[in-house]
């Protein structure tokens, strides 16, 4: 999927979509972008998983015509998708489709809420809300009012495409300073510290430099994708970070769950666990395994944390003079930092790992 979206025909193709959209009227607009997106997963993922893709997601686009039933729908056709492919030993062609399984949930969740405020959107945009290509294996999440067209900014595309081609660049400049599974339980205690701090930055790097990728060929063909990344690791407490880092995930989670759940109109108490259960179904929708659900519980309890000192001192204790400003960025980025290996590794060596780095 990577060298698709870096690659220069992909690109001359986008641009060539936007620059059709423009001599179009507005019920043909978001055709080219559509047929663009279905050739590119017929022709480059296979016919196979093409139509796992293209079928999933026309139904969706479908069912968002019947009020109030897309959703369960949705979770039925995937597991059907899932067991169909199961029961014929055919797991390399829902392989790829697993992981964006997710993603595609989510759009789906967006595309039904959105629609009941606005009925009158058109098929086409509902349909790219699910399989406009750059979007399909990963984000941002978008919500349809992101494919309304507009004329496209081809020198913004291209800076958007350049930053993220840097960024990739600089991921996989320090890619080998992160050390393996196995180097994990021998590496003395600076080396693992070396380790931590260079994962963060080349997960920052590749997932940034991913969405910039898929925001700038989203601007050549006129759609205004969501911006994912706002300087995460400039954030003074946790509760800042996760406005800034994955903000389609970090909105969604705030929309479509925690407020719909009460958010903190039920009190303290229930504002705490509602905060440890979100982030801990957030770990378990990036993969089933314990380390997701560790690291999604250990953000919960991160921003249970914040929440209680923030309650304790009133607001009036963070923040204070640009020295503590300081300490509080290092502090968050660190808290962060530790969390990530917990992301990044099974869950015993994640473990056996931090303690040795404080031993």
């Amino acid at each position: 999927m990577l060298e698709l979206l870096t690659n220069p025909v992909v690109w001359l193709l986008f641009l060539t979509v936007g620059l059709v959209e423009g001599r179009l009227v507005p019920p043909w607009r978001g055709i080219p972008a559509l047929a663009a997106s279905l050739y590119i997963l017929f022709a480059f993922c296979g016919p196979k998983t093409g139509f796992i893709y293209i079928g999933l997601g026309t139904l969706i686009a479908l069912l968002s015509y019947v009020p109030w039933c897309q959703v369960p729908l949705v979770v039925a056709s995937s597991l059907l998708v899932i067991a169909y492919t199961a029961l014929r030993n055919d797991m390399m062609l829902v392989a790829p489709f697993l992981p964006s399984l997710s993603y595609f949930g989510f759009r789906a969740v967006a595309l039904a809420v959105e629609v009941q405020k606005i009925p009158l959107m058109s098929l086409q945009q509902r349909m790219l809300q699910m399989l406009f290509f750059p979007i399909v294996v990963m984000g941002p999440i978008t919500r349809p009012e992101h494919f309304a067209w507009h004329v496209p900014d081809a020198a913004q595309a291209m800076r958007r495409l350049i930053s993220g081609l840097v960024f990739l660049l600089i991921g996989y400049g320090v890619a080998p300073w992160v050390l393996s599974v196995y180097d994990l339980q021998v590496a003395p205690s600076l080396f693992l510290w070396r380790s931590a701090v260079t994962n963060s930055i080349k997960l920052y790097c590749d997932f940034a430099g991913y969405t910039d990728l898929v925001i700038g060929l989203g601007c050549l063909c006129g759609f205004t994708l969501p911006e994912n990344f706002d300087n995460p690791y400039m954030s003074p407490n946790i509760s800042v970070f996760w406005r800034r880092w994955h903000m389609s995930l970090s909105f969604w989670i705030r929309d479509f769950l925690y407020i719909p759940l009460g958010g903190s109109r039920r009190g303290f108490a229930y504002k705490i666990v509602l905060l440890i259960v979100s982030m801990s179904i957030c770990g378990v929708w990036h993969g089933l395994a314990w380390n997701f659900l560790a690291w999604g519980f250990y953000h919960g309890m991160l921003l249970v944390v914040h929440s209680i000192c923030k309650r304790l001192f009133l607001g009036k204790f963070f923040f204070q003079g640009s020295v503590w400003n300081i300490l509080s960025i290092v502090m968050t980025f660190l808290s962060v930092t530790l969390g990530w290996i917990l992301f990044s590794y099974p869950l015993p060596q994640a473990w056996n790992s931090i303690l040795r780095m404080f031993a």
